[in-house]
């Protein structure tokens, strides 16, 4: 056993050798040791950045590094919720990070570096903004077919105070979906499942397609092939539905019916046999919900029918039209507990003459009668509409509004003259844009207008209040809000609330 002297001289020949390889000048081995450090980066506040939904997160990392050997990094993600700090998940090895997130919040990364030898840590505090929180969803498609759902948001005063730019955001599926691409987009509705339990969903039909999304992330719940219900099946159609939205395709002369709370493709037996050259869907709010009429529109046989929702029939306006061009079809407001039929029509042999036909409810002409008919005569000033125009009606002004090119005018049904003078237009938009789109937020009494500019083929979207929208305001009414260029050719235009 060694005595204390023996230990005391071991450990200063232990101590020589230690300092023979470690200097003053913090060498290892005859080397100095590297530096290595992460700009901005310190022991107490981490470095916040922000993006919106959507948008990849990239961060560029400004290493100073005074060494030769290749540096390695590692990229881990967590959640970040009331300081507390959750479980991080590799995500990259690459000196920038890339990432793409799911959903909005509140996030943090954590990278270290290393060559080897020395190595440090850095965290970053990562806000994403949710970007699809509220705002106008807008279906569109470019020249070559390709399709692009585009979103623009509904900034907070929060925002708007901070001087934020307006944040809209096109081809949001491809953004929030990998290895996805939408062709040929035939429409887009918000559904609404109201038991068990409130469930709300985007829904989105290509040719051969159904995708339902999550409402606030656009990501993919599911998707429904509509051959698995008919072999060759290709939409021309997607129209909403209170209950069941469907697909219809014009050749094939099939429907397909979308089960929203399943998410299943199935054929209705009402719809079987069901031919129609246009649908006018009318949409309405009623006992808190969103309802639907679909009069379906024969043009050659100048027929509109409709489906009987307590018996499952179709039933029409048969010979009733038979003299007449159908041009359109609407609903009137509430008369009572039902919204009359509208259908605004054209005497085959007398151009000049139109008629309006008021219906107390298709289902019910063996019942209530054939409705009533009200003559228009119009000369060649008239702001006629051509056959297939929408009209988009303002409840609260008992107003309808239509389009012919590049401006919108204003029926009236009870006046001595429902249509006005071409002159005598409401809304004019520059020569070079035509309307594509028109629609009312019934609840806002807002009408929702999108053109497209002639040269670039590109969409834009306007909001009016419709109390602004007479005859006699002509020249002085201006959008409450603008968005130019900011997606494709579009077809419709939905307001998301928050859900």
């Amino acid at each position: 056993m060694m005595n204390k002297k023996q230990i005391l001289f071991l450990l200063s020949v232990l101590l020589f050798g230690l300092s023979s390889c470690i200097n003053d000048e913090s060498s290892y081995g005859g080397n100095t040791i590297p530096t290595l450090a992460i700009e901005g980066n310190n022991n107490t506040d981490m470095p916040i950045v922000n993006f919106n939904l959507g948008e990849d997160c990239i961060i560029r990392p400004t290493i100073q590094y005074s060494g030769n050997s290749p540096l390695q990094y590692r990229w881990s993600i967590g959640t970040y919720k009331d300081g507390v700090k959750g479980t991080l998940e590799q995500v990259s090895t690459d000196q920038n990070l890339t990432y793409k997130f799911l959903s909005g919040g509140t996030y943090y990364a954590h990278l270290t570096v290393t060559d080897g030898s020395v190595g440090v840590a850095a965290d970053y505090q990562i806000n994403i903004n949710r970007t699809f929180e509220k705002g106008y969803l807008l279906v569109s498609n470019d020249p070559q077919g390709k399709g692009n759902l585009a979103f623009v948001k509904i900034m907070t005063p929060e925002e708007i105070a901070a001087g934020i730019p307006q944040i809209s955001m096109e081809h949001i599926i491809e953004r929030m979906n990998e290895n996805i691409s939408l062709r040929n987009i035939k429409g887009a509705i918000r559904g609404v499942i109201t038991w068990p339990t409130t469930v709300h969903r985007i829904l989105a039909s290509t040719e051969d397609r159904c995708y339902f999304f999550d409402p606030n992330t656009f990501t993919i719940i599911s998707n429904m092939n509509y051959e698995d219900v008919f072999r060759g099946f290709k939409a021309t159609g997607f129209f909403a539905d209170g209950y069941s939205p469907f697909v219809y395709d014009s050749i094939a002369k099939k429907f397909v019916n979308l089960n929203l709370a399943y998410m299943f493709p199935y054929e209705y037996k009402s719809y079987k046999g069901l031919t129609f050259d246009d649908c006018f869907q009318c949409s309405y709010t009623a006992w808190g919900n969103t309802n639907y009429t679909n009069m379906f529109v024969d043009y050659g046989t100048s027929e509109v029918k409709e489906l009987d929702i307590n018996t499952g029939d179709i039933c029409t306006t048969g010979t009733i039209l038979a003299e007449e061009n159908i041009i359109s079809a609407f609903l009137t407001g509430p008369q009572g507990y039902i919204r009359n039929e509208l259908v605004l029509t054209v005497s085959k042999t007398n151009p000049s003459q139109y008629y309006l036909h008021e219906f107390a409810g298709i289902p019910y002409i063996a019942q209530n009668g054939p409705g009533t008919k009200t003559a228009i005569t119009v000369n060649s000033s008239t702001a006629v509409p051509k056959r297939g125009t929408r009209f988009a009606f303002s409840e609260k002004n008992n107003r309808y509004f239509y389009p012919i090119d590049n401006r919108i005018y204003v029926f009236l049904p009870s006046a001595a003259a429902p249509m006005p003078q071409q002159n005598e237009w409401a809304i004019t938009f520059s020569e070079g844009e035509i309307i594509t789109y028109m629609g009312v937020n019934a609840d806002s009494d807002e009408l929702y207008v999108a053109t497209c500019t002639v040269a670039t083929q590109r969409g834009n979207f306007y909001i009016y209040k419709c109390a602004d929208i007479k005859t006699d305001n002509q020249g002085h009414i201006t959008p409450i809000a603008e968005y130019r260029n900011v997606a494709d050719r579009i077809s419709s235009i939905i307001y998301k609330p928050s859900l």
